[in-house]
C-alpha cells in the first residue's frame, strides 16, 4: 500500500488515512483525516463564535451608526458603477420617501418602513433616485417587459 506524509502532523500514513479530493495531486488531500477533522471542528467553532459575536455587536451604537450611515452602500456603488454616492443625502433630499409611491423608506428595513433601493439606468449607469424595494422591482420588470404591463391591466379589468 502507498504512503504519504501529512502536511500538518508530519506523520507518514497509508493513503487510506487521507480524504479523496480530486483537485490535489494523487487525488488525495495533503492533510490526514484526523488533522482535517481537527481543523474543520476548530473552524466551525470559530465561525459560531463570530456569529454569536455579531449578535452581541448588532445593537452596539457604533455598529448601528456605521450601518445606518450608508457607508457600505456607497462603497458597493463605487465598486459597481464607479459612482460616488451618498445615499443618505439622496434619501434626505427625497424627504425619506420613495420617488414613485412616496411611502416612507429607510436605508435599512426598520420601524415598519420599506427598505430603500438605488434606482439607476442600466445603459448610462446614471442614478435616478432611491425607491422602495417594491417599486424598484416593478420598475425592473416594466423596463424589461413593457408588454406585460398591458397584460396586467387587461387581467385586472
Amino acid at each position: 500500500m502507498t504512503t504519504r506524509t501529512c502536511k500538518t502532523c508530519k506523520e507518514v500514513k497509508d493513503l487510506i488515512e487521507f480524504r479523496e479530493v480530486k483537485r490535489y495531486k494523487g487525488g488525495r488531500s495533503p492533510h490526514c483525516k484526523i488533522c482535517f477533522n481537527k481543523y474543520a471542528s476548530a473552524a466551525t467553532k470559530k465561525s459560531r463564535d463570530k456569529k454569536g459575536g455579531w449578535q452581541v455587536l448588532k445593537n452596539d451604537p457604533s455598529v448601528v451608526k456605521y450601518r445606518e450611515s450608508g457607508r457600505r452602500w456607497a462603497v458597493a456603488w463605487k465598486h459597481k458603477l464607479g459612482v460616488d454616492l451618498d445615499p443618505m443625502a439622496i434619501l434626505k433630499a427625497q424627504d425619506y420617501k420613495c420617488k414613485i409611491c412616496e411611502i416612507e423608506i429607510s436605508y435599512l428595513q426598520q420601524d415598519g418602513k420599506k427598505r430603500a433601493a438605488v434606482d439607476h439606468c442600466h445603459s448610462t449607469n446614471k442614478i435616478r433616485g432611491i425607491l422602495c424595494w417594491n417599486c424598484n422591482i416593478f420598475l425592473g420588470y416594466y423596463e424589461k417587459r413593457k408588454d406585460m404591463v398591458i397584460k396586467f391591466e387587461e387581467y385586472l379589468k
